[in-house]
C-alpha cells in the first residue's frame, strides 16, 4: 500500500522478521556439520580424511585408549558451538522485534513469483536432482546387482530380486524396524514436549537466564553421537537403573542427542508469538494449562509439528551413540547397515537395505508433511 516493490518487502520486512528462524537453521546446519559423524567414517577414513568425530572415536578405540585425548577434542568442538549460540543469541536479542502473531488481525499470504517461479522451480528442481534424486537412484540400481555396477550402463549379470529376500530374510531385520520406529516417536513426541515448555521458560518466564538455558539444552549437540552413547553406556553400567541392556538407555541418548533441535523449532516459534496474547488471556482470568492449551500450542502447532518430523527421521536412522548402546535384543537400523558395510559382504545387499528403509519412510514423512500442511491453513 506504501509503493514498495515486492523486492524491497523481502529484503526490509520479510527477512529481518524471519531472522530467528533463518539462524536457527544456519546454527543447526553448521553443528551438525561439525558433529556429523556416520559421512566422515564411511567415506572419509578410508581416504585419510579425518574430522573432529572421526578422531575422538580413534581416540577412545586405540591401544591404550587416549580418553584425554578425545576429552580436548570433544571441549574443543563444544566450545565453538557455545560460541556460535552466543551470537545467534546476540542477533536475536529483542524476540519482541520479532513477532509476527500479536493481539491484532493477523493472516499469512502467499508470495507470487510472477516471471521469477519458471527459474526457482528449475533451481529446486535441479537441487533435488543432484543432492538427492542421484544417489537415490544409484542405490536402486546397485540393490538389483550382487557386486558393483553402474547405473544405467550394461550389466554382465542380470538384475535380481535376490537382495531384498536377503534383506527381508534376514533374523534381525523386522525387530530392528520395530525398535527404530518405535524409539523415534517416543524420542520425538518426547523432545517436543521437553523443548515447548523449556523455550517458554526461557523466553518468558526467565527471560534473564535465557541464555543460560539456551546454552544448557544446545550443548549435547557439540558432543558427537559416539561420546554420548559411551558416556551413558558408563554412567549406566554404575548406576543400577535397570536400563542397561533395553530400548530405554537407547531412548535416553536419543532424547539427549536431539534436545537441541527441538528447542531450536520451538525457540523461533514462541519468538513470533507476541507475549500481549498470554497477557490478555491471563487478565481474562485464563489459567497457565488454559493459555498452554488454547493459545500456545494451537499457534505452535505447526512449527512443533515440524520439529517433531524433523526428531523423528533423525532418529530412525541414527548410528553413533546406537553402537555403544545396543544388545542382543535391541538392535536398530543403523547398526544392522554398519555392520553388513564393514564385514565386506554385498554391496546390493546394503543398498537394498537402504531401499527397504527409504520408502517406508519418505511415505510417512510426506503423510506428516500433509498433515502439517493442513495443520497451517487451519492456524
Amino acid at each position: 500500500m506504501a509503493g514498495a516493490s515486492q523486492a524491497q518487502v523481502l529484503r526490509r520486512i520479510t527477512l529481518p522478521l524471519l531472522r530467528p528462524a533463518i539462524l536457527s537453521a544456519l546454527l543447526l546446519l553448521l553443528v551438525m556439520g561439525m558433529a556429523s559423524y556416520e559421512v566422515p567414517r564411511l567415506i572419509g577414513r578410508p581416504a585419510r580424511i579425518e574430522v573432529f568425530t572421526t578422531e575422538i572415536q580413534g581416540a577412545i578405540i586405540s591401544a591404550p585408549p587416549q580418553f584425554g585425548v578425545a576429552s580436548a577434542l570433544s571441549l574443543a568442538l563444544l566450545t565453538m558451538c557455545v560460541v556460535v549460540v552466543w551470537f545467534y543469541r546476540q542477533a536475536t536479542a529483542n524476540a519482541d522485534s520479532f513477532a509476527t502473531i500479536t493481539g491484532k488481525s493477523y493472516r499469512p499470504s502467499m508470495i507470487r513469483l510472477g516471471h521469477w517461479r519458471w527459474p526457482v522451480a528449475l533451481a529446486i528442481a535441479m537441487l533435488f536432482v543432484i543432492a538427492l534424486g542421484l544417489p537415490l537412484l544409484t542405490l536402486l540400481w546397485q540393490s538389483f546387482f550382487r557386486n558393483l555396477a553402474q547405473p544405467m550402463l550394461s550389466s554382465p549379470v542380470d538384475a535380481t530380486l535376490e537382495n531384498y529376500r536377503f534383506i527381508l530374510s534376514y533374523p534381525i531385520f523386522l525387530a530392528a524396524v520395530k525398535t527404530s520406529v518405535f524409539l523415534a516417536v517416543m524420542a520425538a513426541t518426547a523432545v517436543t514436549g521437553l523443548t515447548f515448555v523449556m523455550a517458554w521458560i526461557a523466553q518468558r518466564l526467565l527471560p534473564r537466564y535465557a541464555v543460560l538455558l539456551d546454552t544448557l539444552a544446545f550443548a549435547p549437540i557439540a558432543i558427537p553421537g559416539v561420546i554420548v552413547g559411551a558416556g551413558i553406556l558408563i554412567a549406566y553400567l554404575m548406576v543400577p537403573a535397570g536400563i542397561y541392556n533395553t530400548i530405554w538407555i537407547l531412548l535416553v541418548a536419543y532424547v539427549t542427542l536431539y534436545l537441541p533441535y527441538g528447542m531450536r523449532f520451538a525457540s523461533s516459534g514462541i519468538a513470533q508469538i507476541h507475549r500481549e496474547l498470554e497477557e490478555v488471556a491471563a487478565v481474562s482470568g485464563a489459567s497457565l494449562g488454559q493459555i498452554f492449551g488454547r493459545i500456545m500450542l494451537p499457534l505452535l502447532a505447526p512449527v512443533l509439528l515440524g520439529g517433531w518430523i524433523y526428531v523423528f527421521v533423525l532418529a530412525v536412522r541414527e548410528l553413533g551413540a546406537s553402537i555403544f548402546l545396543v544388545g542382543p535384543g535391541t538392535h536398530v537400523l543403523g547398526t544392522i547397515s554398519l555392520t553388513m558395510w564393514e564385514e565386506g559382504g554385498s554391496y546390493g545387499a546394503v543398498a537394498a537395505l537402504g531401499v527397504v528403509q527409504i520408502i517406508p519412510l519418505l511415505v510417512i514423512v510426506m503423510l506428516l508433511r500433509l498433515i502439517e500442511v493442513r495443520v497451517q491453513r487451519r492456524s
